[in-house]
């Protein structure tokens, strides 16, 4: 009788053990499953802003791509986007420059040899890089829409879709951009890709690389001074 319940006893405590290991393997599991790492879409988009907010100046390369109704194929381009905290920004590429000081935009056609210039608050129909980077939770809705890799690296994909605003409010900031998709780099938080539609139906899109921050890019940078020969079409006055 003593043999037996000697047996009973480590049979049972056998079974403990396996119940214990068996707990620890899911404990193991559960702290390295995806779940525990589970971020929302209102957590990453707060994070973009807060890391270009802090950033004083980017510059990088992009490959920028257009698919229009007016021509049949898609249009790419290669060039250079700066941008500086807060309002300022320069996309540049051989055929055309767009820049801003903040308080006046200039846009500069090779082709036709002429630069546009205007106040930039009156300039609505325009990509404004900043405005959708340091600020877009102010008109959009992020949603998050999985992960997928950008040059390599690993991003979280995110769907902005205007806000249904108020009349007086939908007028006075005129959104350009009808939905925007942003990739995030998972490490960094920086922007690796953007797509956009605007309400022209453009599809734009613009892949970015070598990202530098910090670089102590000049304001001067920013401001379009015309080529000799190149015509000024002047609207700020």
């Amino acid at each position: 009788m003593h043999h037996t319940l000697k047996k009973k006893n480590f049979l049972k405590g056998k079974k403990l053990n396996k119940n214990k290991i068996l707990f620890s393997l899911l404990g193991f599991i559960f702290f390295f499953s995806p779940i525990s790492y589970a971020i929302t879409s209102e957590k990453i988009a707060k994070e973009i802003e807060k890391k270009y907010n802090l950033l004083k100046d980017v510059s990088m390369e992009f490959v920028q791509r257009v698919e229009s109704s007016v021509f049949s194929d898609t249009q790419e381009v290669k060039g250079m986007m700066y941008l500086k905290n807060p309002d300022m920004f320069k996309i540049e590429t051989k055929k055309e420059v767009i820049t801003t000081d903040g308080e006046t935009l200039w846009v500069f056609s090779e082709n036709n040899k002429q630069v546009t210039k205007s106040k930039i608050d009156k300039s609505r129909k325009i990509f404004k890089p900043n405005q959708y980077l340091y600020n877009f939770r102010k008109n959009y809705n992020p949603q998050l829409a999985g992960e997928e890799k950008i040059e390599k690296k690993l991003c979280y994909k995110l769907v902005l879709s205007p806000k249904k605003l108020e009349k007086k409010v939908k007028d006075e900031n005129n959104l350009f951009i009808k939905r925007l998709i942003l990739w995030v780099d998972k490490k960094s938080f920086l922007i690796k890709k953007l797509e956009y539609r605007d309400i022209n139906d453009n599809l734009v899109s613009f892949v970015f690389s070598k990202i530098k921050t910090n670089s102590k890019i000049k304001d001067s940078e920013f401001v379009f001074r015309a080529p000799k020969g190149v015509e000024v079409v002047d609207l700020t006055r």
